[in-house]
């Protein structure tokens, strides 16, 4: 009686990358019957790399920048999410990428000059909200992000430290 629940085997090659054999490279002596060669052919089983082929799929989908108008409303409760800001300046792009979050804006106060809302970085340095209101010599456009994405989950500890 044979087992179909048993997961197949699938036989990868593996060429050695010094040949130059162009998009051709001919069969090795292992692959017409002769000894097999460790170093130049693995196997794998299915399940295994299907599992994983899917687990890395889902990984590298959840680490891509998104345009920041592909944000939720939720992530603007004042927790901290990575932001990044393209831009060009005297000709050359420029990327940063640091952590921030959302600011309600407010208006100047006796004490305080008021902005619109926005995103910051933590450092209110990279990623500042526009302030369009009081003395124009000091409103400004402000810097906000051009992409997000959600902060990593921090590591499990046994204890905490």
């Amino acid at each position: 009686m044979t087992d179909t629940s048993q997961p197949k085997w699938i036989w990868a090659s593996f060429l050695d990358p010094t040949d130059d054999c162009g998009s051709f490279c001919a069969p090795r002596p292992h692959m017409n019957g002769g000894p097999p060669n460790n170093d130049a052919i693995k196997y794998i089983r299915s399940d295994i790399y299907e599992t994983q082929a899917a687990r890395i799929a889902e990984l590298e989908a959840a680490s891509d920048w998104q345009d920041i108008a592909t944000i939720p409303d939720e992530m603007k409760n004042g927790g901290y999410i990575q932001l990044a800001r393209v831009y060009e300046l005297d000709g050359e792009i420029i990327s940063i990428s640091t952590f921030g979050n959302w600011n309600k804006g407010y208006g100047d106060g006796p004490d305080e000059m008021g902005m619109d809302d926005g995103w910051a970085d933590h450092m209110w340095s990279d990623i500042i909200p526009a302030r369009s209101m009081g003395n124009p010599d000091y409103q400004h456009k402000g810097r906000q992000p051009t992409h997000w994405q959600p902060l990593p989950t921090p590591p499990k500890t046994e204890e905490p430290q």
